[in-house]
C-alpha cells in the first residue's frame, strides 16, 4: 500500500522510524477468507541502537505495528456470525544481538496479540514466539544455528464465543452441532536450522 515513512538521524548509535499506510492488503495467516480485505490506518514504528565496546558490538531493536482492520466480504460465516470482520494489527518484536571476533549470538521475541482474529469467534486467541541464533565465520567459511519456537492458541474459528459457552454450559447447539474438539485448538511449532557456507571465490 501507499504510505509515508520517516527515519530520525542516527544519534549515539540510536535511530527510530515511523510509517503510516492508509490501506494495506490483508495477509494475516489467522484471518479466514480474507480475500479482498484490507487493514486500515496501519502505523508501523521501531527503534534500534548499536554500540561498540572494544571488540564487542551490541545491537538492540524493537518494532511494532497497529491498525484498524476489516474484511470486505460480508457473507455469512459458520456459526452465528454474519459479518466477516477481523481485529486490526497489534504486534511487536524485540531483538538483541551480541558479536565479538568471529562469533555472533542473538535472540528475538514476538507477540502478535489478537492480530487478524475474527471478532466474536477467536476469543482467547494469542500468537507468540521466540528464537535464538548463533553464527561463526572465518574467512570464506561460515556456520549458523537457529532455533525458533511458536505457540498459537485459538477458538478454532468454528463458532462464536456466545454459542460455544451456551453449548458447553447447557448443551444447546443454537441451530448447529459442533464437536467439542472443534471449540478450541492449541499447537506449538519448534524448528531447528543448521547451515554452513563456503565461498569458493570471494568477490
Amino acid at each position: 500500500g501507499i504510505g509515508v515513512t520517516y527515519y530520525t538521524p542516527i544519534v549515539s548509535g540510536f535511530q527510530a522510524g515511523i510509517g503510516y499506510y492508509p490501506n494495506t492488503a490483508a495477509n494475516a495467516a489467522n484471518a479466514v477468507d480474507n480475500t479482498g480485505g484490507v487493514y486500515k490506518d496501519k502505523i508501523g514504528f521501531g527503534g534500534q541502537w548499536k554500540g561498540d565496546f572494544g571488540d564487542v558490538n551490541v545491537g538492540l531493536s524493537a518494532v511494532g505495528a497497529v491498525s484498524d482492520g476489516y474484511l470486505s466480504a460480508a457473507t455469512g460465516t459458520t456459526g452465528l456470525n454474519t459479518q466477516k470482520d477481523v481485529n486490526g494489527l497489534g504486534m511487536y518484536m524485540l531483538s538483541a544481538q551480541i558479536g565479538w571476533g568471529s562469533f555472533q549470538v542473538g535472540g528475538q521475541y514476538y507477540d502478535e496479540g489478537t492480530s487478524g482474529a475474527i471478532k466474536g469467534r477467536d476469543y482467547g486467541f494469542k500468537s507468540e514466539g521466540w528464537g535464538l541464533d548463533a553464527a561463526y565465520w572465518a574467512g570464506p567459511l561460515s556456520f549458523e544455528v537457529q532455533y525458533v519456537s511458536t505457540e498459537v492458541v485459538s477458538s478454532n474459528r468454528v463458532v462464536t464465543a456466545a454459542a460455544a459457552l451456551a453449548q458447553a454450559t447447557t448443551g444447546v447447539t443454537t441451530g448447529f452441532t459442533v464437536a467439542p474438539s472443534a471449540l478450541g485448538e492449541s499447537y506449538e511449532v519448534d524448528i531447528w536450522t543448521i547451515g554452513s557456507n563456503y565461498q569458493v571465490a570471494p568477490g
